[in-house]
């Protein structure tokens, strides 16, 4: 993980709190289960091999939490350009 991040993800327990415990798909599945309990994601940084992502709230406006992981292939092929989940 980059020095200024240490890619904790606190958001009530519900989702892991490292990178290290995420599911088997990484942080494509946090991403995917969070849309999927209907809130909204937007990368908020990113570099050639870290990005930065904030989870907010099912109306957008709340920041949640963040999470800091390792652009990977799979990452990069979720995203398709996009930079957020709206």
């Amino acid at each position: 993980m980059p020095p200024e991040d240490d890619g904790e993800v606190v958001v009530g327990g519900a989702l892991p709190r490292t990178s290290e415990d995420w599911p088997g798909g990484g942080l494509v599945e946090v991403l995917s289960r969070w849309e999927g309990a209907g809130g909204h994601w937007r990368i908020l940084g990113e570099t050639a091999r870290w990005v930065t992502v904030g989870l907010f709230s099912c109306d957008g406006g709340e920041e949640m939490s963040r999470i800091t992981g390792e652009r990977t292939s799979v990452l990069t092929t979720y995203f398709l350009g996009r930079t957020s989940s709206c």
